[in-house]
């Protein structure tokens, strides 16, 4: 699978979800692609801007994609990056539609995809998600204009669900348990910065 990291801007989000679920969703089926999700900015990113991701199941689909049409009316498309997926989603999967999405993106030391992928896998997902967040995915940048090595989007019910997901005091890490704990800090060993924007996902018109 490959997936396109779309960034618009739009200044009338009636006429953006129009385009996004009839117009780039419908242009993108012929080559196989899907529309993944589709959200709008909360915090960290201009409010008149959003996102669209489009799944393909390989390269030559999504390459057949681009030669068709990209203009759309109510829906200025700014930038695009291609990811690969990790752990998640599964093949066919779509956003969650409700909750707050924080769009993380990662940059990470050189060669280390794999292994932060399985830290936080099998040793952090399971610390947030019993706090209930919903991990959507994971993926590597693959090109474009991406905004670091990997990408994570997680679902949260609000930014108070959020914020007591950070462990981000000593006191709060030493809640937790110590393989949990061990993962965190392996993880964060292998991060050399970050920039998260919270998104909203934008409904079918």
């Amino acid at each position: 699978m490959l997936y396109e990291y779309v960034r618009f801007q739009t200044d009338d989000w009636r006429k953006a979800a129009h385009a996004a679920y009839d117009g780039v969703r419908r242009d993108a089926e012929p080559a196989g692609g899907a529309l993944y999700g589709v959200w709008r900015a909360v915090i960290g990113a201009p409010v008149d801007q959003g996102v669209l991701m489009l799944a393909y199941p390989d390269p030559r689909a999504w390459a057949e994609r681009r030669a068709g049409p990209r203009r759309y009316e109510g829906l200025a498309l700014l930038d695009s990056a291609l990811l690969i997926p990790a752990a998640r989603p599964e093949h066919g999967s779509t956003a969650a539609p409700d909750g707050l999405h924080a769009h993380r993106w990662f940059r990470i030391r050189p060669g280390s995809f794999q292994e932060f992928a399985r830290l936080s896998e099998a040793g952090w997902w399971p610390v947030i998600e019993g706090d209930g967040a919903r991990i959507q995915g994971l993926w590597a940048a693959r090109g474009g204009a991406a905004e670091g090595d990997a990408l994570l989007i997680t679902r949260y019910e609000s930014m108070a669900h959020w914020e007591a997901t950070r462990y981000a005091t000593p006191e709060a890490r030493a809640r937790l348990a110590p393989d949990a704990r061990r993962a965190m800090e392996q993880r964060g060993g292998l991060t050399l910065g970050s920039v998260v924007r919270v998104m909203r996902p934008v409904p079918p018109p």
